[in-house]
C-alpha cells in the first residue's frame, strides 16, 4: 500500500529528537564505520533539523552503554 499520503508535511516541527551519541555515533562501540557516522550526523543537520526538529545533542543516558552492551534479548 502507499503510505505516503498519510505522510504529514510539518509532522517533525517541534518534535524533541534525542542523539545518544555516546552509543550510535561512537565508533568503537557501535563498530560503524566512519562513513555511517558522518551519514548519521548529516541526516540530523540536513534533515530533522530542517524539517524543524529539536535536537537534544547529546541526549546521553547513563544507561546507555549498558543498554548497548547487555546481550541479555529482553532488556
Amino acid at each position: 500500500p502507499d503510505y505516503s499520503q498519510h505522510l504529514k508535511k510539518d509532522a517533525l516541527r517541534g518534535a524533541r529528537i534525542g542523539v545518544l551519541r555516546q552509543v550510535f555515533a561512537n565508533a568503537t562501540l557501535s563498530q560503524y564505520p566512519d562513513y555511517i557516522i558522518s551519514e548519521f550526523n548529516r541526516t540530523i543537520e540536513q534533515t530533522f533539523k530542517r524539517l524543524g526538529a529539536i535536537i537534544i545533542d547529546p541526549a546521553d543516558l547513563a544507561t546507555a552503554d549498558e543498554i548497548a552492551t547487555n546481550v541479555n534479548e529482553l532488556i
